[in-house]
Protein backbone atom coordinates (compact mmCIF):
# COMPACT_ATOMS: atom_id res chain seq x y z
CA UNK A 1 0.00 0.00 0.00
CA UNK A 2 3.05 2.59 0.71
CA UNK A 3 4.56 2.21 -2.31
CA UNK A 4 1.37 2.41 -4.46
CA UNK A 5 1.06 5.65 -2.60
CA UNK A 6 4.32 7.01 -2.81
CA UNK A 7 4.15 6.04 -6.96
CA UNK A 8 1.38 7.95 -6.81
CA UNK A 9 1.90 11.34 -5.35
CA UNK A 10 5.83 11.05 -7.60
CA UNK A 11 3.93 10.61 -10.87
CA UNK A 12 3.89 14.01 -12.33
CA UNK A 13 2.72 13.52 -15.30
CA UNK A 14 -0.84 12.00 -13.94
CA UNK A 15 -0.86 13.90 -10.77
CA UNK A 16 -1.08 17.41 -14.04
CA UNK A 17 -3.64 15.38 -15.73
CA UNK A 18 -5.78 14.58 -13.27
CA UNK A 19 -5.66 18.05 -12.37
CA UNK A 20 -6.16 19.25 -16.05
CA UNK A 21 -9.28 16.75 -16.38
CA UNK A 22 -10.99 17.97 -12.66
CA UNK A 23 -10.51 22.08 -14.33
CA UNK A 24 -11.86 21.39 -17.80
CA UNK A 25 -15.42 19.71 -15.89
CA UNK A 26 -15.61 22.58 -13.94
CA UNK A 27 -14.65 24.81 -16.59
CA UNK A 28 -17.62 23.29 -18.50
CA UNK A 29 -20.08 22.94 -16.06
CA UNK A 30 -19.80 26.78 -15.06
CA UNK A 31 -20.06 27.87 -18.36
CA UNK A 32 -23.15 25.66 -18.82
CA UNK A 33 -24.53 26.88 -15.56
CA UNK A 34 -23.37 30.79 -16.56
CA UNK A 35 -25.87 30.47 -19.87
CA UNK A 36 -28.61 28.39 -17.96
CA UNK A 37 -28.35 32.01 -15.74
CA UNK A 38 -29.21 34.26 -18.52
CA UNK A 39 -31.45 32.36 -20.15
CA UNK A 40 -35.04 32.11 -19.78
CA UNK A 41 -36.53 30.54 -15.79
CA UNK A 42 -37.65 26.65 -16.84
CA UNK A 43 -37.38 24.07 -14.70
CA UNK A 44 -34.74 22.58 -16.70
CA UNK A 45 -32.68 25.39 -16.28
CA UNK A 46 -33.64 25.29 -12.64
CA UNK A 47 -32.30 21.91 -12.39
CA UNK A 48 -28.97 22.72 -14.44
CA UNK A 49 -27.89 25.48 -11.85
CA UNK A 50 -29.35 22.96 -8.71
CA UNK A 51 -26.70 20.29 -9.89
CA UNK A 52 -23.95 22.61 -10.71
CA UNK A 53 -24.43 23.76 -7.18
CA UNK A 54 -24.36 20.37 -6.11
CA UNK A 55 -21.05 19.45 -7.99
CA UNK A 56 -19.39 23.10 -6.64
CA UNK A 57 -20.27 22.17 -3.11
CA UNK A 58 -18.82 18.43 -3.20
CA UNK A 59 -15.93 19.25 -5.32
CA UNK A 60 -14.46 21.86 -3.80
CA UNK A 61 -10.79 22.74 -4.97
CA UNK A 62 -9.49 22.78 -1.35
CA UNK A 63 -9.62 19.37 -1.25
CA UNK A 64 -10.53 18.26 -4.74
CA UNK A 65 -7.07 19.40 -6.47
CA UNK A 66 -4.86 17.23 -4.30
CA UNK A 67 -7.60 14.75 -4.60
CA UNK A 68 -7.63 14.65 -8.77
CA UNK A 69 -3.60 14.84 -8.60
CA UNK A 70 -3.74 11.55 -6.20
CA UNK A 71 -5.90 9.65 -8.71
CA UNK A 72 -4.69 10.96 -12.17
CA UNK A 73 -1.05 9.65 -10.46
CA UNK A 74 -3.22 6.34 -9.65
CA UNK A 75 -5.08 5.78 -13.02
CA UNK A 76 -2.86 7.50 -15.61
CA UNK A 77 0.46 5.52 -15.42
CA UNK A 78 3.83 6.30 -17.06
CA UNK A 79 4.16 4.04 -20.70
CA UNK A 80 6.77 1.18 -20.23
CA UNK A 81 9.79 2.05 -22.42
CA UNK A 82 11.57 -1.26 -23.79
CA UNK A 83 14.80 -1.37 -23.15
CA UNK A 84 15.38 -4.26 -25.85
CA UNK A 85 17.30 -2.40 -29.15
CA UNK A 86 17.15 -3.44 -32.42
CA UNK A 87 14.89 -7.39 -31.58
Amino acid sequence: MHSCVTHALSNLRGGIIGVLIYLVISGVLFFVAFMAAFGNDTPASRLILQTVEIYFLVANPLWAVPLAYFAGGCLITPREENSASGE
